[in-house]
């Protein structure tokens, strides 16, 4: 089993957790991405793809590199973040940069929406594809937890051609718009109420939240293979409508 990732930080944390739960297994890890994949073609037969996606700069790239590298009839499984991610974010930071400085400059990843992902695996020669997506809503105690919480998981954003600095009154104008717009009162869910300390869930009774939306898309394709997978029948040669609703009656 290989384990990749392109930051030392993330595979370091990957290598202590996967050796823990899978100790049976022999591990390599190195550090690599999807651009640059480091595998032969025709040599794996899976490939689990976690949220890594959107740090790619050419998604198309990174999917047929993966495609090479399996084996016939060898399936690609991953998640990546889709287009409404972060979209209060998103929202709140625009208005906080349009006012200041008339413009406004991109400060997330690319994310694409589930049609968009799943026409590029199409394209890219996938077979028997599958595509689901699903929204998570996480709440943090105001924008700066929130932007604290995206710098640890590599989820700032850094371009080539984006603006060396950002001002401390954008950020603090974001976490005021942030808050005004979608802040609400903390409800604890079910599963809270039943495992977390009582005077905890008493303390946060009447604290202010703020909401973030984790929109992930999963997506599944394997290798075309010949001989192992159902091939569809030659154009034309399937009968009439009727010819096959006189067959069932006959079967009847």
């Amino acid at each position: 089993m290989f384990i990749c990732a392109s930051n030392p930080t993330a595979l370091e944390v990957s290598e202590k957790a996967m050796r823990h739960s899978f100790p049976y297994l022999e591990q390599h890890y190195l550090l690599a991405e999807e651009e640059l994949w480091p595998f032969c073609k025709n040599s794996l037969d899976l490939v689990v793809q976690n949220l890594s996606l959107h740090q790619n700069n050419d998604m198309g790239i990174a999917f047929s590199r993966i495609l090479e590298s399996l084996n016939p009839d060898g399936v690609l499984i991953g998640h990546c973040y889709g287009k409404y991610t972060l979209e209060e974010l998103k929202s709140s930071m625009y208005m906080a940069e349009h006012e200041r400085s008339g413009g406004f400059a991109q400060h997330t990843f690319n994310f694409e929406e589930i049609a968009s992902i799943g026409n590029l695996v199409d394209r890219v020669g996938y077979r028997l594809t599958s595509f689901t997506e699903k929204e998570f809503i996480e709440e943090f105690e105001s924008a700066f937890h929130l932007f604290d919480y995206l710098s640890m998981h590599g989820m700032s954003f850094s371009e080539n051609d984006s603006r060396d600095t950002v001002m401390k009154d954008l950020f603090l104008s974001c976490a005021a718009i942030y808050n005004l717009l979608y802040g609400r009162k903390y409800t604890p869910g079910t599963l809270e109420e039943a495992s977390a300390d009582k005077s905890l869930l008493e303390k946060l009774k009447d604290a202010t939240v703020i909401p973030a939306t984790f929109h992930v898309v999963q997506y599944m394709g394997w290798k075309h293979d010949l001989l192992k997978q159902q091939q569809p029948k030659e154009r034309g040669s399937g009968g009439s409508l009727e010819s096959f609703v006189d067959e069932l009656v006959k079967d009847d």
